[in-house]
């Protein structure tokens, strides 16, 4: 099963998320995105996140960085060795790491560059 690759990228500087982008570049230390389309809107410093290729319960789609709810405390998704995970900081003071998988009872609540504070 394929599925498509997607990506968003937080703007450091503007503190906002960037979904229509075309190339992705890498100049001097800092990664940026731009579209193809004049006049060639250019954002440097950014973050990507890469979607999981799942949906929370509303349809939402679910990327790294996202803070989920599953029901019983906020955590939020990134990628490490090899594969999604969630990690809960709220209970656990190391982070603990669980496989992402699936699950009909995720909700995004919100992201941990606009919304930290869910996760304390």
């Amino acid at each position: 099963m394929t599925r498509e690759i997607k990506f968003r990228a937080w703007d450091k500087d503007n503190e906002c998320f960037l979904e229509n982008f075309d190339f992705v570049r890498y100049s001097n230390g800092t990664l940026g995105v731009s579209d193809s389309s004049p006049p060639f809107n250019k954002h440097g410093d950014v973050l990507l996140m890469q979607s999981t290729g799942l949906k929370d319960k509303n349809g939402v789609e679910i990327y790294e960085g996202d803070i989920i709810n599953n029901g019983t405390e906020p955590w939020y998704v990134e990628f490490g060795n090899g594969r999604y995970a969630l990690r809960c900081t709220c209970h656990y003071p190391d982070g603990d790491f669980f496989v992402f998988e699936d699950s009909p009872q995720y909700e995004v609540i919100g992201n941990v560059h606009e919304n930290p504070e869910l996760l304390k």
